[in-house]
């Protein structure tokens, strides 16, 4: 993740303004973060993680890029949080399967 991702989870983890503004209009938040606006087409989801929630990403099942959309470069500026390793309580033996 690059600097801008970065930048905008540390300010996510302590403002509690911006907190909110992206509970109740992720789009506009994050437009208003970039200093851009965004493709009308374009849905901004935001997901406030806690300890009791796994969230999934499931990429888009095609490479295609469709035009109006985020690059590669954009959308990782704008994802926030990074990635981490979770590992349930229920998961702990390595050989369990489940």
């Amino acid at each position: 993740m690059d600097n801008t991702g970065n930048a905008l989870s540390d300010a996510l983890k302590t403002d509690p303004q911006l907190r909110e503004r992206f509970r109740d209009d992720p789009k506009a938040a994050l437009s208003q973060w970039l200093g851009q606006p965004l493709p009308d087409d374009l849905e901004v989801v935001a997901v406030e993680d806690s300890p009791q929630s796994i969230h999934v990403i499931i990429p888009p099942d095609s490479v295609t890029k469709i035009d109006g959309a985020l690059s590669d470069q954009e959308l990782e500026a704008v994802s926030g949080g990074g990635t981490r390793a979770v590992t349930p309580d229920f998961a702990q033996d390595a050989d369990q399967e489940f």
